[in-house]
């Protein structure tokens, strides 16, 4: 039997991930959207 605060561990720390990946995908896609705005600005 696992306690309720290990349990709340659990959760916390996935959902940390989450967000973390979350943020990282969106921080990904900002960088490449600039990078694009970059590329075509240069041609």
């Amino acid at each position: 039997m696992k306690t309720a605060i290990e349990i709340i561990n659990v959760f916390t720390s996935r959902d940390e991930k989450e967000l973390e990946a979350a943020f990282n995908e969106k921080l990904a896609k900002l960088i490449n959207n600039s990078l694009n705005t970059d590329a075509k600005r240069l041609m």
